[in-house]
């Protein structure tokens, strides 16, 4: 970012009464040329707009790529909850045959010890 340097040195130099001069040239800062007060602040104040609309707007892309991050999970998590659903009836459905199947042994071995009981 040495445009963004340049253009923060040359904000700088306009305030301090020196733009256009390079570092060599400078040799000592006119006092008249200072700038006051007012102007600090409002330099100080343009900074940190400057600053701030930089963070927003990088808060507004790291918020909108966390958006289409989270959007593009919900459809392989709908695809989850489907075949979880899908699953859990086919467990459900095993354990009723599971359990049927153990009551007709239950009912076979009953009749297998009447019969030798006879």
């Amino acid at each position: 970012d040495d445009d963004e340097g340049e253009a923060e040195e040359d904000a700088l130099g306009a305030a301090f009464g020196t733009a256009g001069q390079s570092d060599e040239e400078d040799g000592g800062l006119d006092p008249d040329a200072l700038p006051t007060g007012v102007e600090l602040h409002a330099l100080a104040r343009r900074e940190r707009a400057i600053n701030h609309s930089r963070a927003l707007a990088a808060h507004k892309a790291a918020t909108g790529d966390l958006r289409d991050h989270l959007t593009n999970l919900q459809a392989p998590l709908a695809d989850a909850r489907a075949r979880y659903q899908e699953l859990a009836l086919r467990l459900q459905e095993a354990g009723r045959e599971v359990d049927r199947r153990e009551r007709e042994v239950a009912v076979a071995l009953a009749e297998v010890a009447l019969a030798e009981a006879e």
